[in-house]
């Protein structure tokens, strides 16, 4: 049995339903916590950065080599064992990283002691090594990777710590180069991160086939899509963003070459106007960002709220009885809604558009938890309602709330 840990983004809740979406049947989930989740493997990960480099929501994968009870000092022990443990018989002096991944304001006093029992028991053993953190606080994943570090990790789970190396970390020069280096960026359609592009489309549970953006703008699911073993069809209603898309994936299939072999097509559409014509291709998910609406400041009222939402609705109950006869029954449609961040008497609210949840459910589309119910209960997660997961920052007025709809 292999045990992994693996260390969640800023939107943990989205980071875990992403993973859960990607486990096979040799994978069982055993701790989840806001910082991580660990699994049990029948077998070893084949080609963890290769997974990693798919995976939006993950900044570290973690080879668990033990754990411990939960108190605070018997980390810097264990993380002493694990490095006699893996630097035993090493012919060059081992550059190495501590990160200490745990809810407690005192990770730097424990990492620090955590490096100094570490450098001292190799100077028994008669191990040259040298750590990388110098201010004793947790390295940036870019630092491990450029100075090519060993990182040794605590890591904190329900009731116990779990102690590994980091055997993948996440690629943050690609995925700037796929958002700020691509020929086409338009503020005014949301510029949805590549990394959640990707989150959505493993939340489809589809690993390749034919994949469908209906409300494509600029191309970014579609890139990833490409980048994820799909062919993919975008459309939308606007012309200048079919030639945005088309010169983005022509500048991807150039940087990119795994995507030559994967084939693309564009066409301008109203989504709540197509028909079978427009798709030939059997279409295995529907991945979109719809309209987020104009921009908007702290002070929106509830009224501009209400109003907005409205307008959006009808533009997407429009896609979905537009698609309804045109995708195979099942098909997996999961899409980032607008959703507004309000203070209504003081109290910060998060408004989406429930009314449309409802009227779609009559429509014969149902949405499918992102994180199941006995998940969920077993680990404390707070799911918010109606089965979508928030994806905002702080301070925005604007957000995203990601649904998974299932056509019955």
């Amino acid at each position: 049995m292999y045990t992994y840990g693996f260390l969640l983004g800023r939107k943990n809740l989205l980071s875990s339903s992403e993973l859960i979406s990607r486990l096979n049947k040799n994978c069982e989930i055993v701790d989840i916590t806001p910082l991580s989740l660990v699994i049990n493997s029948k077998q070893a990960l084949e080609n963890p950065q290769n997974l990693l480099d798919t995976l939006g929501g993950t900044i570290k994968i973690i080879e668990i080599h033990s754990d411990s009870i939960k108190k605070y000092n018997s980390i810097p022990k264990s993380l002493e064992k694990l490095a006699l443990k893996l630097f035993k018989g090493a012919e060059k002096k081992v550059k190495h990283a501590v990160s200490a991944h745990i809810l407690s304001k005192e990770s730097k006093k424990i990492i620090k002691n955590s490096i100094y029992r570490i450098k001292d028991a190799c100077k028994q053993q008669e191990i040259k090594s040298r750590y990388i953190n110098k201010t004793f606080e947790n390295p940036h994943i870019a630092q491990i990777k450029d100075e090519k570090a060993k990182d040794l990790v605590a890591l904190e789970g329900t009731d116990k710590y779990y102690y590994g190396q980091t055997i993948a970390i996440q690629n943050i020069d690609s995925y700037s180069k796929r958002d700020y280096k691509r020929p086409e960026r338009d503020a005014r359609l949301g510029m949805l991160p590549p990394k959640l592009a990707q989150i959505m489309i493993n939340l489809s549970r589809k690993s390749s086939g034919t994949l469908y953006d209906p409300f494509c703008g600029i191309g970014t699911i579609l890139a990833e899509g490409m980048l994820m073993n799909f062919n993919v069809v975008g459309s939308d209603l606007d012309h200048e963003n079919i030639q945005k898309s088309l010169h983005n994936l022509k500048w991807l299939q150039t940087e990119y070459p795994v995507t030559a072999e994967k084939n693309f097509r564009l066409f301008q559409a109203d989504a709540g106007k197509i028909a079978k014509k427009d798709l030939s291709e059997k279409i295995d998910c529907v991945i979109s960002e719809t309209y987020l609406g104009p921009p908007m400041s702290s002070g929106i009222s509830m009224n501009e709220v209400k109003e907005n939402l409205a307008k959006i609705e009808k533009t997407i109950f429009e896609f979905f009885r537009s698609i309804k006869n045109v995708t195979p029954k099942n098909v997996a449609i999961v899409l980032s809604l607008l959703t507004y961040r309000v203070k209504d008497q003081g109290e910060e609210k998060f408004i989406t558009m429930t009314h449309l949840l409802t009227k779609l459910e009559q429509e014969g589309f149902v949405t499918e938890p992102l994180i199941s119910h006995e998940i969920s209960s077993e680990y404390g997660l707070n799911v918010r309602q109606h089965n979508g997961l928030l994806y905002e920052r702080p301070d925005q007025t604007v957000c995203r709330t990601i649904f998974k709809f299932v056509k019955k």
